[in-house]
């Protein structure tokens, strides 16, 4: 049996559970829900500008996360990005 992951990494103990409880519930779980160390959170938005991220109309399409301090850049024409953490 495989271990439950989200980007990857082996979710365990307390998170384990509040997802187990929160899928139970019917409650969609976000990214920013859970607390993973040594990353970076990178948002994707196809078309966006710093505006529209901001404001929060921005379409969001991917969230991964990097291990470096920098986004990769000229991934297309006309996006943004958003790196937390």
């Amino acid at each position: 049996m495989s271990k439950p992951t989200l980007f990857g990494r082996s979710l365990t103990g307390s998170v384990r559970l509040a997802a187990a409880v929160a899928l139970a519930a019917g409650v969609s779980l976000q990214a920013a829900d859970v607390t993973i160390t040594g990353s970076l959170k990178r948002q994707y938005y196809p078309g966006g500008t710093r505006a529209t991220v901001a404001n929060g109309t921005a379409t969001l399409t991917s969230t991964t996360l990097i291990n470096s301090g920098e986004a990769p850049r000229d991934v297309a024409d006309d996006y943004a990005q958003r790196l937390s953490g």
